[in-house]
């Protein structure tokens, strides 16, 4: 390890190293089950409120140290990673990572970290490395690296994480002893080389040849883990079908010119050695032994086949383009997801990658055929080389037919697919809109349009593309016996002459229906890809949208720089945690909603740590979008920026209520997993969420310990949803902000959910809001107090009454904001200055 050292800042430059993954098991649900079989705890204790002003410095309970260099009773120094991701271009190659110390910074500490595994591999995706981290007294900033591996193959954004461990002389934070890297991959997909087209859009990527972006996608499908081995393997397995069929002709021609011949004859399977009788001057069992050597090799072809579903080749790269499609999505940039409906997105998990997987096992499938066509050659040139021209002319007839069709067949594809896209667009308009049509009564009109536009689907299109698909599909199957009636025309007379002999006349009809059934197979495949285009068009578009993740870069390590900077800034009094005195800060803050005219025009704030602020407007002047700016979910135009320190973790609670497709109890403890039921329970018993508790405690309640779920349990993932009134549902989506406690807690109208006479779930919200800010969080012990940093509250109140009791009121008014004191400050946390 080659450790470089400054007065306060440390780069540990590490080399890679392989480590295990550790595990990680959760005892959420043990915990959770011990608490429904023992009696209510006892309360906890929290920070006592204050009925006056808190002072700026927060008393720290004493922790027992009896280590050098610390005074009796001192709290142990925090050892956390700045921030809670990190971002890398895949192209930079390392990524430098900040680990903090928070407190005294008095004597020595460290702390082991290591590399796990997320979607990104190790091997794969970057270099596993673990290491130890040492800070030197008087030292606050440490720094490690990792290094990325380089790759041209497109892949989604990948994460993998960082964890700290075995502290020494020190603590590890609460939250941020684990941090997540973003690996953000530069290539296009499927590849690169229609990069500046797939750059313009749907024009530039509508542009490119049809069989040039199959051709490309095929080859990023080759890229995936585990599709390669696996695809050798299929092709040359797949082959033994082939082998089958060659042996299957030989047995053709050995019963009639050898077992069923008067004077038997000798043939050769294998070329070069010839056979008669398998059982020498004994015909029966000579037919014993040909039947078990016919019945052998489908052993071996059923065990392939049944190997090649465990193998699972189609579901492989389906799985990978669903995930990789899923994690595009999460990380969407604002536009992209505006472009993008919920129908759209699961329609294209569902059909498109299924259909454009298919593009791959097509190729496969028509190697396959290829395989069997050579042996069908290979047979015929060596038994009857007469007949060479006919296996030349059946290829060229099918590939023109092909030429000629192909087209034909795709118009047809296209006009019925728009007349069905018409049809589920008027469905889905209709449902939106059936208010209107029932209020007004217009329910039979529309049965009337329906039916106009289902004549219409059907007419117009998909009996056409029938019919186009009916003569398609019988042009092969005219075409074997066309060429086999030719062939008994030109060799009957040869048979009869017995220069050619029975056997293989018989085997050579044979090939030839083979020959017409194998492309028709073809011919059905190139047809399908007409279907796959459209479905690998759709996910070009798909996965290659803008995402937010290069923006989420740049903001990122901007506050930490600027994190670093405002540390050397801040002063405190003894005992104090410099990094809780970094404030949070707007600076040049600009902002606006295309084409509307400009929200906020240079603003320029600052939000001490601890503080609360209320923030009211008269009107709409874009309350809801500061809240947003504030909890990151928009960012300002370039030149302004909203700064929160990096080792804060910001929350922002919309407005309406929304919960997730699953239990209730993971719904409350989204954001933070691990939160034990002891700590939940008490925060729904000061919100008077009974019914919450009931069905907690109830077992059909319980997470799910295995992926796979009954269907009445996966229907129970939901059915809270439906039975419990609005008012408990916007509980949970509130208590679930609280069980979290993030350092910047952003509440958009918490006080809507509640009517006007509602005066005891006002009084309720106000209560646990102060907890938050006073108690560094909501029903968290007061011993652990030191390691947790400062509550910050920004909320939007409905009544004059609850902004007073904020520290801070900001009035927004043209483009501007006005501050000033709350009538109250300090009901939340202090007097600010």
């Amino acid at each position: 390890m080659d450790l470089s050292t400054t007065s306060n800042h440390t780069v540990l430059d590490v080399k890679p190293e392989s480590i295990s993954e550790p595990k990680v098991e959760s005892k959420l649900e043990a915990a959770k089950l011990e608490l429904m079989s023992e009696p209510k705890p006892e309360p906890m204790s929290f920070v006592e409120e204050s009925a006056g002003p808190v002072p700026v410095e927060i008393a720290v309970p004493p922790t027992p140290s009896a280590l050098k260099g610390r005074a009796e009773g001192e709290s142990l120094d925090v050892l956390q990673f700045s921030a809670p991701i990190y971002f890398v271009e895949e192209s930079e190659g390392k990524l430098r990572i900040d680990i903090m110390r928070m407190g005294s910074c008095k004597g020595k500490c460290s702390a082991r970290w290591e590399t796990e595994d997320g979607s990104a591999e190790a091997g794969f995706s970057y270099h596993a490395a673990s290491g130890e981290v040492n800070f030197d007294d008087g030292q606050h900033l440490a720094a490690i690296e990792v290094y990325i591996i380089q790759s041209d193959t497109w892949a989604a954004t990948l994460e993998f994480k960082l964890r700290l461990s075995q502290p020494g002389n020190c603590e590890l934070g609460l939250f941020l002893k684990m941090c997540r890297v973003k690996l953000i991959d530069g290539d296009f997909f499927p590849t690169n080389k229609y990069g500046d087209l797939i750059k313009q859009g749907s024009h530039g990527i509508a542009s490119i040849p049809q069989f040039s972006l199959i051709l490309e996608f095929i080859k990023m499908n080759f890229e995936i883990r585990g599709v390669r081995w696996k695809t050798y393997l299929t092709l040359v397995l797949d082959q033994m079908q082939n082998l089958y069929f060659y042996f299957l002709l030989h047995v053709t021609v050995y019963f009639t010119d050898v077992l069923f011949a008067d004077d038997p004859k000798t043939v050769s399977f294998v070329p070069g050695i010839e056979t008669s009788l398998l059982v020498p001057h004994d015909r029966a069992a000579s037919a014993v032994v040909l039947a078990v050597l016919y019945n052998l090799p489908m052993v071996v072809i059923h065990v392939w086949d049944y190997l090649k579903i465990d193998i699972d080749l189609d579901g492989t790269i389906r799985n990978y383009l669903r995930a990789s499609l899923f994690r595009k999505y999460l990380n969407y940039s604002e536009s992209s997801r505006e472009l993008v409906q919920a129908s759209d997105m699961q329609a294209a998990l569902m059909d498109d990658v299924r259909t454009a997987s298919e593009s791959y096992s097509n190729l496969l499938s028509i190697l396959r055929i290829m395989g069997r066509l050579l042996i069908i050659l290979a047979f015929t040139l060596h038994k009857n080389p007469q007949s060479w021209g006919i296996l030349v002319l059946m290829p060229s007839l099918m590939a023109g037919w092909v030429w000629l069709r192909g087209a034909v067949y795709l118009n047809a594809c296209d006009t019925n697919g728009h007349l069905q896209l018409q049809l589920s667009k008027f469905v889905h308009r209709t449902c939106e809109s059936y208010v209107v049509v029932a209020e007004y009564m217009q329910r039979p009109q529309m049965n009337e349009l329906f039916a106009q536009c289902l004549r219409a689907a059907t007419k117009q299109g998909r009996i056409p593309m029938q019919q186009i698909e009916l003569n398609n599909k019988y042009f092969p199957k005219w075409l074997g016996p066309i060429f086999v009636g030719v062939y008994i025309v030109r060799n009957a007379q040869q048979v009869i002459a017995k220069t050619l002999s029975v056997g293989t006349f018989l085997a050579t009809v044979a090939i030839l229906r083979g020959i017409a059934d194998d492309f028709g197979d073809i011919y059905r495949v190139m047809m399908d890809y007409n279907v796959i285009y459209g479905s690998v068009v759709a996910l070009v578009k798909l996965l290659n949208m803008q995402t937010d993740v290069r923006t989420g870069k740049a903001v990122n390590r901007a506050r930490r720089q600027m994190s670093k900077e405002e540390r050397l800034k801040a002063s405190i009094s003894d005992g104090g945690v410099v990094e809780d005195a970094i404030p949070i800060k707007i600076v040049d803050m600009s902002f606006h909603h295309k084409p509307a005219k400009p929200l906020f025009r240079d603003v320029n704030l600052i939000i001490p740590q601890g503080a609360s602020v209320a923030v009211v407007s008269s009107g709409q002047a874009g309350r809801a979008t500061l809240l947003r700016l504030l909890g990151q979910r928009l960012q300002p135009l370039p030149g302004g920026q909203v700064f929160v320190p990096t080792h804060l973790r910001v929350l922002h609670v919309s407005t309406q209520p929304v919960m997730i497709a699953a239990p209730l109890w993971d719904n409350l403890v989204f954001g933070a997993k691990d939160t034990p039921p002891e700590r939940v329970l008490p925060i729904l018993d000061d919100m008077g969420m009974e019914l919450t508790k009931d069905l907690l405690m109830s077992a059909g309640s319980r997470k799910p310990e295995a992926p796979g779920m009954d269907k009445a349990e996966e229907e129970d993932l939901g059915s809270f949803q439906k039975s419990f009134p609005y008012s408990e549902l916007a509980k949970i989506h509130l208590a679930r902000a609280f069980i979290m406690s993030a350092e910047v807690t952003v509440l958009q109208r918490p006080f809507s959910h509640f009517s006007s006479i509602d005066e005891g779930n006002k009084a309720m919200l106000v209560k646990l809001m102060k907890q938050l800010v006073r108690n560094r969080g909501v029903g968290l012990p007061a011993e652990s107090v030191h390691r947790r940093r400062p509550r910050t509250l920004i909320f939007t109140p409905e009544e004059s009454q609850h902004a007073e009791f904020a520290d801070k009121v900001w009035e927004l008014s043209e483009c501007k904001i006005k501050v000033r004191d709350g009538k109250e400050a300090g009901g939340f946390s202090r007097q600010i200055t």
